[in-house]
């Protein structure tokens, strides 16, 4: 009798470790990666996105840092605890005697929106675009 035992199988024609078609995937996939890794055009645009992205990241950032300023409203008509109501607001309020004379100051673009109440406990038209106050009354 021989002590000599039979040669070992291959890897992948082991028992239990076959190559199967996902394992076969990820070593496609590695070899790709790994052949990419190693060229000089990959790694070059690789370095050129990134830092376009970062650059625009950081002048994105830079442009919007700076404190933006209150939107200034004209208000007509408002009682004193609905002015208050506006000091939380980013809003810089501008008193208009009459409620033409404030849609004339949005009309001249010195205002952004007009703020009036008609007696109400909350201001009943708020915009931006003149004939959507006009439209309210």
């Amino acid at each position: 009798m021989s002590t000599r035992s039979a040669p070992e199988p291959p890897p992948a024609s082991r028992p239990g470790r076959a190559l199967t078609p996902w394992r076969a995937s990820l070593l496609v996939a590695e070899r790709e990666l790994t052949s990419q890794l190693r060229s000089k055009a990959f790694l070059i645009s690789l370095g050129v996105i990134v830092t376009v992205v970062l650059g625009g990241i950081l002048l994105m950032s830079a442009a919007g840092s700076s404190e933006a300023e209150d939107s200034r409203v004209a208000v007509v008509g408002l009682s004193e605890p609905q002015l208050e109501s506006l000091d939380d607001l980013p809003l810089s309020a501008e008193p208009a005697d009459t409620r033409s004379q404030a849609l004339d100051q949005l009309d001249g673009g010195s205002v952004e929106a007009v703020i009036t109440s008609h007696g109400s406990r909350r201001p009943a038209c708020m915009s931006s675009a003149a004939t959507r106050c006009r439209s309210a009354s």
